[in-house]
């Protein structure tokens, strides 16, 4: 028996595991270990990380060995030889070891940077494509919160709506209600049980959006508190906001489109470098083994040592060419950082005004729950005394719970601006402050 209840207790306890309240930080690392876009993008910042190392092995000697073995058949042509019926045949074998190194060549050095900067961006745009995921992740998270509490206050509303047909129902038997009261009461019945309905449905659609983000991890809804430690918590956040100031030109947008612009100047130079000479020097050894030595075969050993110096001369225009294309592309990246830097400054100020507006609201909410909540005590005193009636009382509570809603809506706000200025400073390690704000 005592075996039984210890292994109750213990699939208790685990499933009680398996669905766990999941914070903002937990999401975020969930959806990243799930999400195949991430890791193709990973694998492509990897990709271009070779891209890189083969850019920088053109600077590095090139040593090959070739081996091979020939038998040969051949009848001399009479023009050599007054015995045309001679043949000639040979065997040949020949190993060769070889070795190329590059002396100068400019466009191997702007080669190498521009395949760094590459790189780099590809690595920017991976944390990028991160952070697109948090927002949308979060923002899936947050319907779900306010479907949630949209819910109750449907539910709230329904039980209202019921106790109000009644009672007029009640009436209309006592001809103390008209006909139309008792159709309207019953068309609000009927309309709150259809936007609970839909209500449930976009909970549900919300719910399975997520659990796809994180790879079916079970988890339970927190509860969000409006109170007094909600609101330090948000104060905190609110002062970290303002402590840093509008960094802007630490975004990871704003910094791709500075490095692109680095790159196209590269470009630039490369397209220049092009002009320039390249020198090159190659050496082999050989050594040959034949049975029939002949004039085109006659050594044992070969040696030999090359200085290659190639000098543009004439290219039909693509020299040319290649540099002017270079050069509107560096228009065009100026112009595509001026405008992000713009765009930047503007996004940054409309989502600070929308983070504090958000802030106060929230402020204002919560204390309009607390009167809420205060009123719906009050009015279930007065129900148990039989001073009021379950009307009143499912009134205030539907009040409530729409009050709570709204404070859902506010906090979604908030975060949605907190996450986009995050992202416009490049400070998205911070995003562990929005942890506490649910529990």
């Amino acid at each position: 028996m005592g075996k039984y209840l210890i292994l109750t207790m213990l699939l208790f306890s685990l499933d009680r595991l398996a669905a766990e309240v999941l914070s903002f930080s937990d999401l975020y690392q969930l959806s990243l270990r799930n999400s195949r876009d991430i890791k193709s993008y990973e694998f492509q910042t990897e990709s271009q990380q070779e891209l890189v190392k083969q850019a920088k092995s053109k600077l590095y000697p090139k040593i090959n060995f070739a081996s091979y073995y020939k038998i040969s058949d051949q009848q001399l042509n009479s023009t050599y030889s007054f015995n045309t019926d001679q043949r000639i045949k040979q065997t040949l074998n020949s190993n060769t070891i070889s070795i190329e190194q590059l002396i100068y060549d400019k466009s191997v050095y702007s080669g190498i940077s521009i395949e760094e900067m590459k790189s780099e961006l590809s690595r920017m745009e991976l944390e990028l494509k991160k952070q697109e995921l948090a927002q949308e992740l979060f923002k899936v998270y947050l319907d779900i919160l306010k479907s949630k509490n949209k819910i109750d206050y449907h539910r709230y509303y329904l039980q209202y709506t019921e106790s109000k047909l009644k009672a007029i129902e009640k009436k209309y038997k006592l001809n103390l209600a008209n006909k139309m009261d008792f159709l309207e009461a019953n068309v609000d019945k009927n309309s709150a049980i259809v936007n609970l309905n839909k209500e449930d449905q976009v909970f549900n659609l919300n719910r399975l959006k997520l659990s796809r983000y994180i790879g079916g991890t079970e988890f339970d809804l927190p509860k969000v508190f409006s109170d007094s430690l909600s609101m330090q918590h948000l104060e905190i956040i609110k002062n970290h906001i303002l402590d840093d100031g509008a960094n802007i030109s630490a975004g990871l947008r704003l910094n791709q489109a500075r490095l692109t612009m680095e790159m196209r100047k590269l470009e630039v130079e490369r397209a220049y470098d092009t002009y320039y000479p390249t020198l090159g020097m190659s050496a082999s050894y050989s050594q040959y083994d034949t049975d029939t030595p002949t004039t085109d075969s006659q050594y044992d050993v070969s040696q030999q040592l090359m200085i290659n110096l190639k000098l543009p001369l004439y290219s039909g225009g693509y020299l040319s060419s290649t540099l002017s294309q270079a050069k509107l592309a560096l228009m065009a990246a100026n112009e595509t950082f001026l405008s992000e830097q713009e765009q930047a400054a503007l996004i940054y100020d409309e989502l600070l005004l929308k983070f504090n507006s958000a802030i106060e609201t929230i402020q204002i909410y919560n204390g309009a729950i607390e009167s809420a909540k205060l009123y719906v005590k009050a009015l279930e005193q007065g129900y148990n005394h039989q001073l009021r009636s379950i009307i009143e009382l499912e009134e205030a509570k539907s009040k409530l719970a729409q009050v709570e809603y709204q404070y859902i809506d506010s906090l979604y706000e908030m975060i949605d601006a907190y996450i986009g200025l995050l992202i416009l400073t490049n400070k998205f390690d911070n995003i562990y402050l929005l942890d506490d704000l649910i529990t």
